[in-house]
């Protein structure tokens, strides 16, 4: 994967007012033209979509646009366009071309203009990941408080304009007082890819007070832990402790695996026993029927007889009735009432055979009612002998599941228990004794902090390897651009600073300094070549503006060196891209060969400016 990317198109838009565009390209880019035609504008307008939090200068021929687009293009050929009012507030990113982007298209990622190390939904992050610098962090100050890395940050390195370019202060540290370790930081991660994530915060009063005040907490928790612990396992080893839990983890699992195959023939025992239950009280129900039933028949017997009785007396009494043969007095022989009356002897004869014919009747029913009783008799007798069976079967069963199996089963579970327990207490004495040495740890930690708190903190600086081989590079460019009297490019780490050929940069003329400072940035682009991280794409604007001898006061630079500075960076094929705003063009040997945009009035001019008419 590349990481890095290059800038596509500058625009502004307007409800009543034609397009301000400009495209840019691969390669070296100049924008050339006089003062007051809209160059610094469109420094401003870039440095603003990059996170800057102040606005574009209000200039008149900008104040009907009322949007400002920039469109990027990643070293993977991925389309980016960033989109912004031009007073402030957040962008709006695309994941497409400019072109591609239709009229009130919802289709983008609101990006906070304020950097925040916890959120992604940042410009800040958005352009860090396109660079692969998200989640650095920087050093800020002398007790190794540290930050999250801004892409504003980085961009002193990337965007410089006319004012500063002429800096005689450092090419480091141009953010002044207030940001100076943090720019020196920020280049110490640009030149050795190394940020400063590792470094620890120096401890201030407080901060001991409240290490000392923990380091008393722990103690005591220390010493509560080892009270807790049996006196018999004070020396015992973690290791061998953890040895008998595994151990007592096999027995278990024994008397486990032995538990559950009691536990299932306790079920099938259990299983048996309930469906020997559900047959004694079907068999107990149907012997209660049958001995209601036999209950009955016996009741139905004694009434069949009872019948039997009274149809013999009604015959006997129509016997008498017959022929009144049996008293002399005419007098009823049973309730000696005299008998009035003469009874009809057919009636008589009929009253008798229709007994007879009924008591016939009922003792044939009393025959059939006693084949009925042997019968129930012999079912009582064999359900009787069932439940019996069942009864003892049952009992035998109980006994098995209650002194047999069910004993065995205690036991089992007993021993289990046992060693539930017994695992459980080795288990929370490793625990203890794990808790100490963690929090005795932690005291040594904390007592080494304090111990070290009022040492005098040594942070990385940069190293010497990448600091030779960045030298180099700055060298070869100086060279490459012809700077006079080049004999060698070293660092002052006091004044954090270059020297150029013996003589501190500083103190040169502003000419050389402004041509030097944008060589400065041409080289950390060249040295980032072969490196996985970039910076993006180098804006200077009027890095040759003193070449003019009217124009320098005595701290120009030759002209020679000025196309030079031009021709070195066409022919430079380390830098994808190069954006320069000038007042004077490029040598003419270029100028076909490059993207040469001239604003200005003259027939020559491309257009007037960056603003139309």
């Amino acid at each position: 994967m590349n990481f890095g990317f290059i800038i596509n198109e500058l625009r502004l838009s307007s409800y009543s007012k034609k397009q301000a565009t400009i495209k840019f390209k691969e390669g070296l880019n100049v924008i050339v033209g006089p003062s007051n035609c809209g160059k610094t504008f469109i420094f401003q307008c870039i440095n603003y979509m990059l996170g800057a939090n102040t606005s574009p200068k209000q200039i008149k021929e900008a104040r009907e646009y009322n949007s400002i687009y920039l469109e990027i293009i990643d070293l993977n050929r991925n389309s980016y366009t960033l989109k912004s009012d031009l007073i402030g507030g957040d962008i709006k990113l695309f994941n497409k071309k400019l072109e591609n982007i239709l009229p009130n298209d919802n289709d983008y990622k609101v990006l906070k203009r304020k950097h925040n190390e916890y959120k992604e939904d940042t410009i800040s992050f958005f352009l860090l990941k396109l660079n692969n610098l998200q989640g650095k962090r920087i050093r800020k100050n002398a007790s190794g408080k540290t930050k999250s890395l801004s892409y504003r940050d980085l961009i002193n390195f990337i965007l410089v304009n006319e004012k500063e370019i002429i800096t005689e202060d450092s090419l480091i540290q141009t953010r002044g007082k207030t940001n100076q370790t943090i720019d020196l930081n920020t280049f110490k991660l640009i030149i050795s890819g190394k940020d400063d994530g590792d470094v620890i915060q120096k401890l201030d009063k407080q901060q001991i007070n409240n290490r000392k005040g923990r380091v008393e907490v722990l103690n005591d928790l220390i010493k509560d832990l080892n009270e807790e612990i049996p006196t018999e396992y004070h020396n015992a080893n973690t290791e061998i402790l953890e040895e008998q839990i595994g151990k007592i983890d096999t027995n278990f699992k024994s008397f486990n695996d032995n538990f559950i195959k009691l536990q299932k023939e306790f079920n099938s025992k259990e299983q048996i026993r309930y469906s020997l239950t559900s047959k004694l009280d079907k068999h107990k129900s149907k012997f209660k029927i049958l001995e209601e039933l036999f209950e009955r028949s016996n009741i139905l017997e004694e009434q069949y007889s009872t019948d039997i009785n009274r149809l013999k007396s009604t015959i006997e009494a129509s016997i008498l009735l017959k022929d009144n043969s049996h008293s002399n007095d005419k007098n009823c022989p049973l309730c000696k009432n005299k008998i009035t009356e003469n009874c009809d002897e057919t009636e008589i004869n009929n009253i008798i055979l229709s007994c007879e014919s009924e008591i016939h009747k009922i003792e044939k029913l009393i025959l059939e009612l006693k084949s009925s009783q042997i019968l129930m008799k012999n079912d009582i007798s064999i359900l009787e002998k069932k439940v019996s069976d069942l009864n003892n079967q049952i009992k035998k069963i109980d006994i098995e599941l209650e002194k047999g199996i069910g004993n065995e089963m205690n036991n089992v579970y007993k021993i289990t228990q046992d060693l539930i327990i017994k695992r459980n207490n080795l288990k929370h004495i490793v625990k203890l004794k794990k808790d100490i040495k963690k929090y005795s740890g932690k005291t040594i930690e904390l007592n080494n902090d304090i111990k070290t708190a009022n040492q005098k903190k040594k942070y990385d600086s940069i190293d010497d390897s990448s600091m030779t081989k960045f030298l180099d590079n700055f060298k070869n460019v100086l060279k490459g651009i012809n700077l006079p009297n080049l004999s060698s490019v070293n660092y002052n780490s006091n004044t954090v600073d270059f020297s150029i050929s013996g003589e501190n940069r500083g103190l040169s003329g502003k000419g050389v300094r402004a041509i030097i400072y944008a060589s400065f940035i041409i080289a950390i682009q060249e040295y980032l070549q072969n490196k996985s991280y970039k910076l993006s794409v180098p804006i200077l604007d009027s890095p040759l503006v003193t070449y003019k001898k009217p124009e320098a006061n005595g701290e120009g630079i030759p002209e020679d060196m000025a196309m030079d500075f031009y021709r070195y960076i066409y022919n430079s094929t380390k830098v994808k891209q190069t954006i320069i705003l000038e007042n004077e063009e490029p040598p003419k040997d270029i100028i076909s060969k490059i993207n040469y945009i001239k604003f200005g009035s003259s027939t020559n001019s491309l257009r007037k400016g960056f603003i139309p008419n």
